[in-house]
Order: C-alpha cells, then structure tokens, then sequence
C-alpha cells in the first residue's frame, strides 16, 4: 500500500520530504508502516524538548503537543499520532482530501494541526468560508513532521519548497543531518537556525547551502520558494518569495568558477552597511538589506555591481560578466560578443593614442546620441591613423549595440570590458578621478 505521494502542497511535501531524509529513503512510495512508527516515536522525543515545543507554539497553537491545559503531553500527542497512522490505513470513508485529492476524509482539522487554516474567530484562511478543512490523515501525519525541515528566520518559521523535489529532497537532508546531530549530542535547538531574519538573504543562503553540498543531485531549471510564515494566535501572517530558475541556475554555474570568491565580493558591495555596524561583523551585516539580492528576486539588473566606476575596477571577470548576461538577463550570445568585441577594439584605441577624452565621454555619455557621438569621434580618430580594421560594423552597432533603444546596457557592458582590459594601464596613470556612481 502507497501511503505518501507528493502533492504540491508545501507543508505536506515538506513533512513527506522530512521523513523521507530521516528514513534515508528516496521516494514516497518506499514509506512503509513501520517507518510511520519510527517518525512518530522520533516526534514525541524531538517535540517535548523545549526548544522545540517552544518553536511549535508558532507552528501547531494548542496543538495536543503544545496546548498548557494537556498534562500528559507525550500520551496526548503520542495518542494523536496514533490514530492518524491507523486511519492512514483503514478509512474509506467521506469526502476527498483538499490536499493529495485521492484519501478519504472523516475529520476537519484547524490551525492547531494545519498552519494558517481558520479556527474559530482566530485571524486566517477559511476556505469556503468554513473552520477547518479536509485533510486526510497521512496529509495531517507528513505535516506534523513538517518543522523537521523549518528555517527559523527571526520570529518567523521559513519552508522551502519547489516543484522539483530533487530541491526538497536536498533541503531536508541538510536539516535532518542537524537534528541528528542535535539528538546525539543531547543538545535541542529547535528548527534549523542560522540567525537570519531577513528572509531575502536568508532565501540566497539556503539556495548557496544547496549548491554546495548538493548541486549534483539537483536538476536544472530549478526555482524556490520559501514560504514565511507564523501560525501564532494572535498574528498569522504569510509571505512568500521566489528564486527564480535562471538565478538558480546561474548560481550553481558560478560555484565552479575558479574565482567564485568575487561573486562573494559583488554581494558584500549590495548590502546597506551603516556607520554603526562593523564592516567585518558579519553577524549584523548579514540581515542588513542587500540591493544585489533584492534586484536578483525582483528581475532588475544588477550590471553596475559588476564594476566600480570611480576606481575603473571589476568584480569577477568577463566569464562570470557573460554568464550573468547570458543567464539571468537573457542576453544573447551574438549580442555579447559585438559588444566585447566593440570594448576590445576600444581599449586597444584608448592605450595606443591615450586619448582618455573619449573614455571620460564614454562614461558620462548619458543619451543615446551622446553615446553614438562618442563612437564616431573613435571612428574618425582611426580613420586618420588609417587602420584598416573598422571599429564597429553598421549591422553590427544597429542590431546589437542599440537596438530597442537600449543603449544604457551596452554602454555598462562595454566599460565592464574596457575597465577589464585596461586596468593596470589605469593604475599607472592613476586614472581615479571619477567618482562611483552606484545604482541602488
């Protein structure tokens, strides 16, 4: 008999991915029986700690492992659990579950065992106008085992989730493996806990955990989700945020750069860092808001990161640049390549005449005729030296360089390469005079 299949609800899939990872098993259909008793008795000891029962009391309120009027909680809960297992079992009866749509259903369950569902006058979600809702029992069971798996994000509960489960399965081995650690070291801490409170960075850190302790099991094209949520009485509330796929994505390639230590770098120029706050406490920064992280969730560039303009100085290089362009903004590749190839072509000019009016133009160029004026001032300069190679083709600087009116971009592209190319020149004609112009 197949108790357990994923269902696209997060707190089931969580609770299911949770005692797959404990079990060390791989799909839903392996969970047998006598692993129901196994989670069960791993629930009763982990939920009494108190820790952890004081986590729950955001999590499940008045739950039979929770409520301050149970005396006997372990019997109670025990008991609960229980009768879950045995009706997984044996109903057939009533109406289809809301959640896997294929189990009867004989009782509808509130807040106190399904977050943010409506509970009397308690402020939450009431389907259909009703309290409670149709759960059935193994959805109720893979949920009360779902805070196995919960990232505690200041007073909030984070849950991961994603419709590539190789994401959920990876995730829920990394808490696991901590309340392991927790049981054998007798030391109960609660949910997974990193002391994030903002769960915008708390998102991006999950996602680097993931990359690196399970980029290979994870697929390609994988997004996200991190629900943040508190189920407490007297303040429900629900956000949720997404890492897209193709930031995913581009993260995981970037982990196997040879100079991945600069993304790092790019990511510490996003953060609003404060006259009060230590730039090397990374404790406090790391909650700080992080321009970088937001543009990423919020599909803004964030090209200007790449480079610092006063110093003419890049983070990274042109390989992590492309991959940024090609990836997260969807640059195509021929487009790249003119526009590198036009910003080589540039650096090679700007070093032989050190004409650095032209570079000064280039940077404060600020409408598209400025910029374009710009290249026919280099286009005529080489003209007169008679260089037989052009700087740029018409189809070329029409098709690529300012299509769609979009000349800003190629512009940034273009200082990124030549800041690249030139760097050390710069630095021996300490070219520093410009100041940063930041894009926060």
């Amino acid at each position: 008999m197949e108790y357990f299949n994923y269902t696209g609800n997060p707190f089931v899939d969580a609770g299911i991915s949770a005692m797959l990872a404990y079990l060390d098993k791989k799909q839903p259909q392996e969970i047998e029986a006598d692993d129901l008793i196994q989670i069960k008795k791993l629930l009763i000891e982990l939920y009494l700690k108190d820790k952890w029962n004081k986590n729950l009391f955001s999590i499940f309120p008045n739950n039979k492992v929770t409520n301050p009027s149970i005396k006997n909680k372990k019997l109670e809960y025990g008991n609960f659990l229980d009768n879950l297992i045995k009706e997984i079992k044996d109903t057939d009866e009533g109406n289809y579950c809301v959640s896997c749509g294929k189990k009867k259903v004989t009782t509808k369950y509130s807040k106190s065992y399904i977050p943010l569902i409506g509970s009397g006058s308690y402020r939450n979600f009431f389907s259909n106008l009703t309290e409670g809702e149709r759960y059935c029992a193994g959805c109720v069971f893979a949920i009360q085992s779902s805070p196995l798996i919960y990232y505690a994000c200041g007073k909030y509960f984070a849950l991961i989730h994603s419709s590539d489960y190789s994401i959920q399965k990876s995730w829920a081995k990394i808490c696991i493996k901590d309340v392991k650690k927790q049981i054998t070291t007798d030391n109960y801490t609660g949910c997974y806990n990193d002391n994030y409170s903002n769960a915008v960075n708390a998102l991006f850190n999950i996602a680097n955990k993931l990359i690196n302790e399970y980029s290979n099991e994870i697929e390609e094209g994988s997004e996200i989700m991190l629900y943040l949520f508190s189920n407490y009485n007297q303040s429900p509330e629900l956000s949720i945020y997404r890492l897209p796929d193709k930031v995913f994505k581009f993260l995981k390639k970037v982990h196997y750069l040879p100079n991945r230590s600069e993304w790092s770098r790019l990511i510490k120029k996003g953060y609003v860092i404060t006259k009060k706050i230590k730039e090397d406490d990374e404790e406090k920064i790391k909650n700080l808001k992080n321009y970088v992280y937001e543009r990423l969730l919020n599909n803004e560039s964030i090209i200007r990161y790449f480079f610092i303009k006063g110093k003419r100085e890049v983070i990274g290089d042109f390989r992590m640049f492309s991959l940024y362009l090609k990836e997260v903004l969807g640059l195509n590749e021929k487009r790249i390549e003119v526009i590198k190839s036009l910003a080589d072509n540039i650096s090679e000019y700007i070093k032989k005449t050190e004409k650095l009016n032209r570079l000064y133009d280039l940077e404060r160029a600020d409408t598209r005729a400025k910029f374009s004026n710009v290249l026919l001032k280099i286009t005529k300069d080489k003209l007169k030296m008679n260089e037989e190679k052009p700087l740029i083709t018409m189809d070329d600087y029409v098709n690529y360089i300012v299509s769609e009116g979009n000349f800003r971009e190629s512009q940034d592209i273009m200082l990124f390469r030549i800041y690249e190319n030139l760097f050390d020149w710069f630095k021996e004609k300490n070219l520093i005079d410009l100041e940063d112009e930041e894009d926060k």
